[in-house]
């Protein structure tokens, strides 16, 4: 089974627990993958917040400053990922293909934390004015970015077909996933959610054209 992550999004899950750790946090929320995303400093979520002029640096304090650091040491094995993160981690891989990218990358990642408003790492981003809109815009400039799914087209058009096929015979189960904390070599952990995002394909649960705003909404909530 190929991961529907990228290497470069399990380091930033790593960095994301690290800095959990660094804050004494006992979860890991969106603000951490932020922080993640940023103390990675690479990328195309990166490259479009530096498009857009946007000062990483103020973006982590203020980060910091809202979340605070805990004054109670914390185990590393009891930092967990929060319902948040896990469903920003969902969203990514939907967003990936919407973009029609084989894998979910940086920049899904951060596409997904503004696609969920709810959460402090959205806010604190609005409030430096980057919005969903704005980071799409600066990716579809960036001239590596391929809009496809990956794959040569004859085989895509067959994935396509393949899962609508499927759609159409099975009945819809819902399925969870949850993080916990693992070492930091331990990045089987998105192999798994991975399995789980083509699980939902094969139930019919994964529409290959996700794009519709409502469509990836609805399949974020599985």
């Amino acid at each position: 089974m190929i991961s529907q992550f990228s290497q470069k999004v399990s380091e930033i899950l790593i960095y994301s627990k690290e800095e959990a750790n660094r804050l004494r946090n006992d979860y890991i929320g969106p603000e951490h993958l932020l922080l993640g995303l940023i103390r990675d400093g690479e990328g195309k979520a990166v490259k479009a917040l530096a498009r857009l002029n946007i000062n990483l640096f103020e973006i982590k304090k203020q980060i910091e400053l809202h979340i605070g650091q805990n004054n109670i040491y914390l185990p590393v094995k009891e930092v967990l990922y929060t319902k948040e993160t896990n469903r920003i981690l969902k969203m990514c891989i939907l967003e990936a293909r919407y973009l029609k990218r084989a894998v979910a990358d940086t920049e899904h990642v951060l596409l997904a934390i503004l696609k969920k408003n709810d959460n402090l790492a959205s806010t604190v981003l609005q409030e430096n004015n980057v919005d969903y809109t704005k980071v799409v815009e600066q990716l579809k400039k960036q001239p590596d970015t391929a809009f496809g799914m990956g794959l040569p087209e004859e085989e895509e058009d067959d994935e396509i077909n393949k899962i609508h096929s499927e759609k159409n015979g099975t009945e819809n189960r819902r399925h969870t996933q949850s993080f916990t904390k693992k070492s930091a070599n331990d990045t089987p952990v998105l192999d798994n959610f991975g399995t789980d995002m083509t699980k939902a394909a094969e139930d019919g649960k994964l529409d290959p054209v996700v794009g519709r705003e409502k469509e990836i909404e609805r399949l974020a909530q599985i």
